[in-house]
């Protein structure tokens, strides 16, 4: 996940890993809570990808081929640069 948000970065997407879960911050330690494990797998694995409601068509089709091409290639394919 770390090396997948600094690559996404080198190419001016600004990812970040996802929101640590509530239940997890200090302000709520002893708090009552209704756990499952969801919260917790994806906060080790998923990140936050750009999503604002004025991104443009070209910048979401931008964030998706170099999504599509870093994770292409950290399991092994042989893709270099993505489609324009």
């Amino acid at each position: 996940r770390t090396r997948l948000v600094e690559a996404l970065g080198g190419q001016g997407v600004q990812a970040r890993p996802l929101w640590r879960p509530m239940h997890r911050l200090p302000v709520n330690r002893g708090a009552q809570a209704y756990l499952t494990t969801v919260a917790d797998d994806l906060y080790r694995c998923a990140i936050s990808l750009p999503s604002s409601a004025t991104l443009s068509k070209p910048e979401q089709v931008y964030i998706v081929d170099h999504l599509r091409m870093l994770t292409n290639r950290q399991s092994g394919g042989t893709m270099s640069s993505p489609a324009r």
